[in-house]
């Protein structure tokens, strides 16, 4: 299984480890198995002042990636400066903000960190300034504070494996088509109204998932996927086929039984994740 790691509490500064820009929109937008929270107080920029909120800071992450968003609450900050810092490491405590990395702006106020940079036994010391202030809880000498925050290990979904088959059938491919250079297989069916059949779905030899195949009281034709199963392309008609090429086929779509006799042919490809 495929591990990733999450942040219980909100944002994050790295030093030392590679960073990508992203734009807001994008993140919005991107792999659902983000886990995120909404930045609250103390995690505010108030530039010295209780009153006076400048912006927020939230973290999201996937399988792969840590995600910090610093959320203006008006204008956007003139820069951003992150640090993290781990075992001995440390910024100077009476230093300046020299020891932090200056994040680029240019792609919006969301940045990618790679999940592989991080120790995840160790505990994370993270210093986040903009609007001039810093982000924390602890103090850090009379200059800075900074957040702690430890790991906590998740399993995510495994990346899926999703090959391609054909429905098996009673007839080759390159007998229908001459022309054929995919295996498969296309089968006229014969059937009463509401009879249905289940079939493979098969690469090759080997047997993929199936299908069912329902001829309905209106004459058309139901295909419904197994578990796992999703039709890429399909080929129901009373015509027996001659091209057999699936982004061919697949134009005729399912037309059904269109003279009503109880016999159409099938030809269906299909991809089936396990």
């Amino acid at each position: 299984m495929k591990k990733f790691i999450f942040l219980s509490l909100l944002a994050i500064g790295m030093t030392g480890c590679s960073v990508e820009s992203m734009d807001s929109e994008e993140l919005l937008t991107a792999d659902a198995k983000f886990k995120t929270q909404e930045a609250q107080n103390p995690l505010g920029f108030y530039s010295g002042n209780s009153d006076n909120l400048k912006g927020t800071v939230s973290i999201t992450n996937d399988c792969d990636n840590m995600y910090i968003q610093i959320i203006p609450n008006g204008d956007d900050p003139d820069g951003v400066k992150l640090g993290l810092f781990q075992g001995d490491n440390n910024p100077k405590e009476n230093g300046t903000d020299s020891d932090l990395e200056n994040l680029d702006m240019s792609g919006g106020l969301v940045w990618a960190f790679p999940l592989s940079g991080f120790d995840e036994l160790a505990e994370l010391r993270i210093f986040v300034k903009a609007w001039g202030d810093y982000s924390g809880t602890i103090e850090w000498g009379n200059k800075a504070s900074y957040f702690i925050y430890e790991f906590e290990e998740v399993t995510c979904e495994e990346d899926l494996d999703c090959p391609s088959g054909y429905m098996f059938g009673d007839t080759f491919f390159t007998e229908l088509d001459e022309t054929a250079k995919n295996w498969g297989w296309g089968q006229e069916f014969s059937l009463e109204t509401g009879e249905f059949v289940t079939v493979n779905i098969q690469q090759k030899d080997e047997v993929l998932g199936e299908i069912t195949i329902t001829l309905n009281s209106d004459n058309s034709v139901t295909i419904t996927e197994g578990a796992s199963v999703t039709v890429t392309h399909k080929y129901v008609a009373d015509v027996r086929p001659t091209d057999t090429a699936p982004g061919q086929f697949d134009k005729i779509g399912n037309k059904g039984d269109e003279n009503g006799d109880g016999k159409f042919w099938v030809m269906i490809k299909a991809d089936v994740c396990k």
